[in-house]
């Protein structure tokens, strides 16, 4: 999706709303802590700094935060009941739209004490990140992200989870290109100046099939992505705005630039 010049700014912000709540919450990661806590927490701070939550009702998802434990790749949902155990593996994936601009990114994380497979399920997890990152500039393809990042994996031993993949984002949550995590250099759509992307490694210690389970609780129901064999799994997401030499990764920001819980 491309962005309008006068639309950059009010994009960055976004991001920086998102990646800001997102620096606070990764303190409050501990064992025993509820995920509805930290879902509460995502959303008051997106709210307190004149933002939406960009996920919550989207495809009908309950929540305003994903929280992804152990063996869920993605959409794991986050009620009061869902408590984080010791010695896993979390992901946090979460949307907020300022001035009608999107922001998207998910942080991977481990509590307590895990195996050195899950260590280098992570490590590796966001060393293909930024492999694809490094392919981004104008005239690259999406195939050059993909093969970059399907590279780091094979080479680990990992599972490249091929059924979803990144997205374009800017005026809407979702939209072309769709960008597999595996491909051909120099394949697929090109990328443009201006253009704004998420690149989201989902890997897991299998084979990178998954299953989809259908889950219900009190809040509402949701379709549960899970590695098929249910072993540990790990997602990663940056949001990007292309350039012509590169890329600027937006919902990366330094300490000095974190806004304060309200």
């Amino acid at each position: 999706m491309i962005i309008k010049t006068q639309d950059i700014p009010k994009l960055k912000h976004s991001a920086r709303i998102l990646a800001s709540m997102m620096y606070h919450l990764k303190g409050m990661v501990k064992s025993g802590v509820s995920c509805g806590d930290l879902n509460d927490f995502a959303q008051e701070f997106i709210t307190s700094h004149g933002a939406k939550p960009s996920f919550k009702g989207l495809y009908g998802y309950p929540y305003t935060l994903i929280t992804e434990i152990d063996d869920e790749v993605v959409h794991g949902m986050s009620p009061k009941t869902k408590i984080i155990p010791d010695n896993c593996v979390i992901s946090l994936d979460c949307g907020a739209i300022w001035e009608g601009m999107f922001s998207d990114m998910c942080i991977l994380l481990t509590v307590g004490k895990v195996s050195a497979d899950v260590e280098k399920l992570v490590q590796k997890t966001e060393e293909s990140l930024w492999a694809g990152i490094r392919q981004v500039k104008a005239g690259k393809t999406v195939g050059d992200i993909g093969f970059a990042i399907d590279k780091v994996l094979k080479d680990a031993g990992l599972g490249n989870v091929l059924d979803l993949g990144g997205h374009g984002i800017g005026y809407k949550p979702h939209s072309d290109p769709h960008i597999t995590h595996a491909g051909r250099a120099g394949k697929g759509s090109k990328l443009f100046e201006n253009q704004c992307i998420c690149i989201e490694p989902m890997v897991t210690l299998g084979s990178g099939k998954v299953k989809f389970v259908n889950e219900k609780n009190s809040d509402g129901s949701y379709e549960v992505v899970k590695s098929i064999e249910g072993v540990p799994a790990a997602h990663i997401e940056h949001q990007l705005l292309i350039t012509k030499k590169g890329c600027e990764v937006i919902t990366a920001i330094e300490k000095d630039q974190v806004l304060p819980i309200l």
